[in-house]
């Protein structure tokens, strides 16, 4: 009796493949698809993450643009109250700063003056008279500046932080454009500046403070020297 040829290496191939196809349409039949690992899957514009509930969608902000921070100082003149001591004595008197745009090199240029005009120490002393200037166009009256407009001192500006800083340049002491008066008169004293710094701090709001200390030299020699020690508070007056 013959026996029939065993179909085992065939039938099961053909098993497993109708069990693949069979698996394939139900999978598409669900419009699902599957994968193998971490796959990533787009997301709608509500923010969706798909079929996934554990993948993260990852989006990417962009910077706005945004306008350059404006100027703290304003150009114009400002009224202030000037106290403290020249040469020991103590003075109490109201000053004067002029802001204006750049003449040289620097960023801006400020001009610093106690007494009715930046040549008050030289026209009609008073003690305690003072010019301090970052250029050489704060001297003079009623916009006669002298006409050169050197750098006649060191300044450092922040205009966005509202910072000003006016250091004494000795290589222009001898042409006298920075000064004061330690006594009022015939006995005025002129002391040219050679060293120091005034600093200057301005608010939105148009205030200003601050203080100065410098150093000077009597014009004739010998040199004898006397300093100058003031606070400085204002507030802006018009341009």
């Amino acid at each position: 009796m013959s026996r029939r040829p065993r179909l085992k290496s065939f039938a099961r191939p053909l098993v497993l493949v109708a069990t693949a196809v069979a698996l394939t349409g139900a999978i598409l039949a669900c419009g699902q698809t599957t994968s193998i690992g971490p796959t990533a899957t787009s997301t709608s514009d509500s923010g969706g993450l798909g079929n996934d509930p554990t993948l993260v969608p990852t989006r990417v902000v962009l910077p706005t643009a945004t306008s350059a921070p404006s100027s703290v100082i304003r150009a114009g003149y400002y009224q202030l109250q000037v106290s403290g001591t020249v040469a020991g004595y103590p003075i109490s008197q109201p000053g004067n700063l002029f802001v204006i745009p750049a003449k040289a090199r620097h960023a801006l240029d400020v001009c610093f003056f106690v007494g009715n005009d930046p040549l008050q120490y030289a026209i009609s002393p008073v003690r305690g008279a003072i010019l301090f200037g970052s250029n050489s166009i704060c001297v003079g009256t009623s916009g006669n500046y002298y006409t050169a407009q050197l750098d006649v001192a060191n300044l450092a500006a922040d205009p966005v932080h509202g910072t000003v800083v006016v250091t004494a340049n000795p290589n222009y002491a001898e042409l006298v454009v920075n000064a004061y008066d330690i006594n009022g008169g015939i006995t005025a004293g002129v002391h040219k500046i050679y060293e120091g710094t005034m600093t200057l701090q301005f608010s939105r709001d148009g205030g200003v403070v601050g203080s100065i200390d410098v150093n000077g030299c009597t014009v004739a020699p010998p040199c004898v020297g006397a300093e100058y020690h003031a606070a400085i508070a204002g507030t802006f007056a018009h341009t």
